[in-house]
């Protein structure tokens, strides 16, 4: 368990009420609301979407001058004053009285999403005049809708061009459709996308990956975007799978504050278990998941499941083979020919149909139970494990579900029988200084590269406390570490290289809280934060939505909802350091 700071110890936080929800009731601004997107593109911060307690859903698009941005604004709206805050010797940050909210007019004939909540909105700098905006997701539950479409919104940092919408068709399969997962930057031209809920599949616990590099190239030489500028990928993922959830929250440690250019290496599905010919082979293409298998694939396969049924798996084989000779984006057939491979005793084989299967249709959870079954014939305890859990989350039915979850336990039983013979080897191959960093989320895994924190969030069953890290570099998971601190629908966001501020949230209970929690990767403590003398009164609030301003340590919030209301509230975080 992660470790509280010293005793007494807590970080000042400045906050400031620059707009109170009466006053958004006043004036023209943002209503009252839970589960927007906040977000900052150069001097502005801009507001979409959300949903009331009413059941309204919102696609409208707000915008308002960042504090402390470019003097480009028409009035500054951030001054510095003397005087300073209790338990720190930074000066005083006194803001304007208010904030101006403005609403992008919507063109009738131009893109625009629909109405959501719950979605993600990530900004990815162009260059220093432009941003783009990704927007994944969310849900609309008044008409039973949850999304899993793409746009980017194009903002002109200067000039009077307004920003505009731009509905995108990626190559490769989305996500399944969800709302209230997370979208963290990890690169210049990528984003990953974790967990989230689905009404089919309940809370979520997958990885994907969106790489946006030619639509940025396009952005960037002053073109438009061509059609598959985006793709999506889905990872495969080491390490023990933490638990599902919804309403987490996630950031990027251990890299340096500006992004780098370079694309990491992420190995999704094909990319390190395939040859490239076979890889190749099985990209999917912008219309692979809906096309049709041939009339002779199809017969093929139809053979080959007979032949299997009789037991003739030599046959079997050798039919499952020719459909996909005729068809080489038939995913059934590689998922069959897996099942057969793995009757053979070829587990290796049977694992690199399975991840063909699962390259063709991301969303097929038969395809990831092939691949548990080869990882528990390999004894790869964690990988199998990890496929189950996907393969039974992506189930279509109750009576999939129900199956899968029985077949799962008795492939772990199996992978643990053939992981115990070689438990001891592996050790000896691993020794101690592997064992030590499975262990230990601190500054052993933040030294090997970018790290991906996840803090709380909701299960299907209970609040979470625990903060679990995702080695980017080597695509795995950590251990969990629990803290004592259940939160969900609060934010989370960097400042440094390696501590997030927690704000807000709502324990499960009757807690609904107000104040921010600090996290320190490297030491592995959690600190309290505590309001300075000149900090004005916040309301609690949970499911707000938060962004960072141009200086690190200030942080802007709106919204959320508590117990009582809906809020439309705009609050300016500072922290304070010695």
């Amino acid at each position: 368990q992660a470790d509280r700071g010293a005793e007494g110890f807590q970080i000042p936080v400045e906050a400031r009420v620059l707009c109170s929800a009466e006053q958004g009731d006043r004036t023209a601004a943002p209503q009252g609301r839970g589960g927007a997107s906040m977000f900052r593109a150069g001097p502005l911060i801009f507001l979409f979407g959300g949903a009331d307690r009413q059941g309204n859903h919102f696609n409208d698009l707000w915008y308002t001058h960042a504090p402390g941005g470019e003097a480009s604004a028409p009035e500054p709206a951030l001054r510095e004053a003397h005087g300073p805050a209790t338990g720190s010797q930074s000066p005083r940050r006194q803001y304007a009285p208010n904030a101006s909210w403005t609403a992008v007019r919507r063109d009738a004939e131009a893109c625009w999403p629909e109405a959501r909540s719950g979605h993600s909105a990530t900004p990815v700098p162009i260059d220093d005049e432009r941003t783009a905006v990704v927007l994944f997701g969310g849900l609309n539950a008044v008409e039973e809708r949850v999304f899993d479409d793409l746009f980017v919104l194009v903002v002109e940092h200067r000039g009077d061009r307004p920003p505009r919408w731009l509905k995108i068709g990626p190559r490769g399969t989305p996500p399944l459709p969800r709302t209230e997962h997370s979208a963290t930057l990890v690169s210049q031209t990528q984003l990953v996308v974790f967990g989230g809920s689905s009404p089919t599949a309940g809370t979520l616990r997958d990885v994907h990956v969106l790489d946006m590099s030619d639509f940025f190239q396009a952005a960037v030489a002053g073109r438009d975007a061509p059609r598959g500028s985006c793709t999506w990928s889905t990872l495969r993922c080491r390490g023990p799978p933490p638990v599902s959830r919804e309403l987490h929250g996630a950031v990027i440690l251990g890299v340096a504050t500006e992004m780098s250019a370079q694309p990491i290496k992420l190995p999704h599905y094909g990319s390190d278990l395939l040859a490239e010919t076979l890889a190749k082979s099985t990209e999917p293409r912008l219309d692979s998941c809906d096309a049709e298998e041939g009339v002779a694939a199809q017969q093929l396969r139809a053979e080959g499941n007979q032949a299997f049924v009789r037991g003739d798996m030599a046959q079997a084989a050798t039919l499952y083979s020719k459909a996909i000779e005729a068809d080489p984006q038939s995913y059934l057939a590689y998922g069959n020919r897996s099942a057969c491979l793995l009757k053979q005793g070829d587990a290796r084989a049977a694992l690199r149909d399975a991840v063909c299967a699962i390259r063709l249709r991301p969303r097929w959870a038969k395809a990831y139970y092939r691949e548990a079954a080869a990882c528990a014939a390999l004894g790869q305890c964690d990988a199998a494990k990890s496929a189950a859990m996907a393969a039974i989350e992506l189930a279509t039915s109750d009576h999939e579900r129900a199956a899968l979850t029985k077949q799962v336990a008795d492939l772990l039983g199996q992978a643990a029988r053939v992981a115990k013979s070689e438990e001891q080897k592996r050790e000896e191959r691993a020794g101690s200084s592997d064992s030590a960093e499975s262990d230990d989320p601190g500054l052993g895994t933040l030294s090997s590269g970018p790290v991906l924190c996840i803090f709380g969030g909701r299960s299907n069953d209970a609040v979470l406390a625990d903060l679990v890290s995702f080695d980017l570099a080597k695509c795995t998971w950590r251990k969990p570490v629990d803290s004592s601190f259940s939160r969900c629908g609060h934010s989370l966001t960097r400042f440094g290289d390696h501590r997030f501020l927690v704000f807000g949230g709502w324990d499960g209970g009757a807690g609904v809280h107000s104040s921010g929690l600090v996290y320190d990767f490297t030491s592995r403590m959690w600190t309290e934060c505590c309001s300075t003398q000149h900090s004005d009164q916040v309301e609690e609030r949970f499911s707000h939505s938060m962004t960072q301003l141009v200086n690190e340590y200030e942080f802007a919030a709106f919204g959320g909802v508590n117990f009582a209301k809906d809020l439309a509230d705009f609050v300016l975080l500072s922290v304070h350091e010695d």
